[in-house]
């Protein structure tokens, strides 16, 4: 059988795809270069067929994740105070609460969404905690700066070599060179990223403690968004998402790597549309985000289309369609 002809293998779930492939260009730089996704007949599941053989010219120094935070913390002054007073408050809520929390209400009450994230698991602001694909550390600040005193970043691609920084100590490793035990491991919108993500969250699930936990937050293949804007869907985000998996991919890859889910929560926003449509019209993500261009920047808003985007963005997640979600794992 040909290179051509023969069916990839879903990443999520394992089995061959063969519901049928489409091309994707890359449009976060707007390089235009073309890359092969198919859809697994069954879970759903995007799988990249042709990744590049050398992936890191796609993640350049002006990458989103490595431009997020200057990586420091301002511990002892009055805000990381009132900050840690105020997470310490809702860590205390009822869980019954907490479940009640959607991802607009997260951010009109400007609570930190770590604590959405977390809301069950028993993590605490003495857990130790690995953030796998970390960037420049941004998700590892917050928490800091929110209480958390035991916190370890990685990625490969992190420039500037090993360095502590406050509690947030940062290694440019990967999670198999990590030996260390942790209570929460987290892959914040970074396991689509790994090619063998059995292999990485069968290496997480090594690395916990007894009770940890892991949390995966990824876009979501078969999602309204998906099925809306097909190749030019903002979540594909061409070559640098080896897969993108469904809900049921999640759940598969889990089983298959010895862990289950325990939550699941959507936090989907405005961005699957008007990212989705720039791509549309072929405008790449950088350049309008750096001119202020596109339908999101706070200049050009029309408030009525927002408003309409934030709406369908809370009632997708609401029955569980929107196009990004987090779940627990757990052994």
């Amino acid at each position: 059988m040909s290179e051509e002809t023969r069916p990839n293998i879903c990443r999520a779930c394992g089995s061959e795809v063969t519901e049928g492939s489409f091309p994707v260009r890359e449009m976060m730089f707007g390089t235009g270069d073309v890359f092969i996704y198919e859809r697994c007949a069954g879970c759903a599941s995007l799988t990249l067929r042709n990744p590049p053989a050398d992936i890191e010219p796609y993640y350049p120094d002006s990458y989103y994740s490595f431009n997020q935070s200057d990586g420091q913390t301002r511990a002892g002054s009055l805000l990381d105070r009132f900050l840690r007073i105020r997470s310490e408050v809702y860590r205390q809520m009822p869980e019954h609460v907490l479940r009640r929390l959607t991802y607009s209400r997260v951010r009109a009450l400007r609570c930190p969404a770590f604590v959405w994230w977390l809301s069950g698991s028993g993590i605490n602001v003495d857990a130790a905690v690995c953030d796998v694909g970390t960037g420049d550390g941004e998700s590892l600040t917050r928490m800091s700066r929110h209480g958390f005193t035991n916190l370890t970043g990685i990625d490969p691609f992190m420039a500037g070599g090993a360095r502590t920084i406050g509690a947030i100590r940062l290694l440019p490793t990967t999670i198999q060179d990590i030996h260390e035990q942790f209570d929460l491991v987290m892959f914040n919108h970074s396991l689509e990223h790994i090619a063998e993500p059995v292999v990485a969250l069968s290496q997480a699930r090594e690395r916990l403690r007894e009770g940890g936990v892991i949390l995966v937050r990824v876009p979501v293949a078969d999602s309204y968004a998906d099925r809306r804007f097909g190749a030019n869907w903002v979540g594909i985000d061409a070559p640098r998402h080896f897969f993108i998996p469904s809900v049921r991919g999640v759940k598969e890859l889990a089983r298959r790597s010895g862990l289950r889910v325990q939550r699941i929560f959507f936090d989907s926003a405005e961005l699957q549309f008007w990212g989705s449509m720039l791509y549309e019209r072929g405008i790449a993500l950088k350049a309008a985000l750096e001119n202020g261009e596109h339908p999101g920047a706070p200049a050009n808003r029309d408030k009525e289309i927002v408003i309409r985007w934030c709406s369908l963005a809370r009632r997708l997640n609401a029955c569980g369609l929107g196009d990004t979600a987090g779940f627990q794992l757990v052994i």
